[in-house]
């Protein structure tokens, strides 16, 4: 699998805490070596130094047990984004991040402060657009340890997601998908810029992959925030 390059920076747009190596290394050699470069993040409920990078094959057991235990069943429920009450069954497996890390324009990113403890991650994936459309970015799977919820990580994922998507796949907006019944979570997002569009798309019944809903109603609302005014 590729090893795709991220640039990290601080929210003044620079880089930070590079080591005398790293500052003699490019950084697309870095990201090739495996290197980890640290950012530091602040929020009034963290003061931790997070650092962040790509997911590789390597992370897949760790971030199947994260996501599962941040959506699904009882261990779900110690997090507000907890989707138990809504759908059974498995929120991601093995196979299916294999596809996330294995497919074209996709980067999958996580948050640590060690490298044995993944705090969070997203998925981001480059659409495709037709002559003329503005470049959109698809974010998915925004996940943070249930053991870590309340101290800023959502953020600070949600703001280099930001950040990534514009600076590096030169993208004009950012969409999602939320589940409609999802209120609590929709209103989270708007009051971070982003807007209900209207669009609804159906839930997958009938692929257990993405689990077993205990409603026979569920679909998605589509989500778009417009970045040409930031970064």
């Amino acid at each position: 699998m590729q090893l795709r390059s991220f640039v990290l920076v601080n929210h003044s747009g620079e880089l930070e805490h590079e080591s005398p190596a790293q500052q003699k290394t490019p950084l697309a050699q870095l990201w090739k070596k495996g290197h980890d470069i640290p950012m530091t993040f602040s929020s009034p409920q963290t003061t931790a130094k997070l650092q962040t990078r790509l997911a590789t094959t390597r992370h897949i057991g760790a971030l199947k047990l994260m996501i599962n235990n941040a959506y699904r069943g009882e261990t779900g429920k110690k997090g507000w984004t907890t989707e138990a009450d809504l759908i059974g069954g498995q929120r991601i497996d093995e196979g299916l991040l294999e596809e996330i890390l294995g497919t074209n324009q996709s980067y999958l990113l996580i948050a640590f402060e060690t490298e044995d403890s993944i705090l969070g991650c997203v998925h981001l994936q480059k659409l495709s657009s037709s002559q003329g459309d503005q470049t959109k970015v698809y974010l998915g799977l925004l996940t943070v340890n249930v053991d870590h919820q309340k101290r800023g990580v959502g953020d600070y994922l949600l703001q280099e997601s930001e950040r990534y998507a514009k600076q590096k796949l030169k993208a004009a907006a950012i969409e999602m998908t939320v589940l409609s019944v999802r209120k609590e979570l929709i209103a989270w997002y708007v009051k971070r810029g982003y807007r209900v569009t209207g669009e609804q798309r159906p839930f997958p019944y009938g692929n257990e992959r993405f689990g077993r809903p205990f409603k026979d109603d569920l679909v998605f609302e589509v989500l778009i925030k417009n970045l040409a005014e930031r970064f």
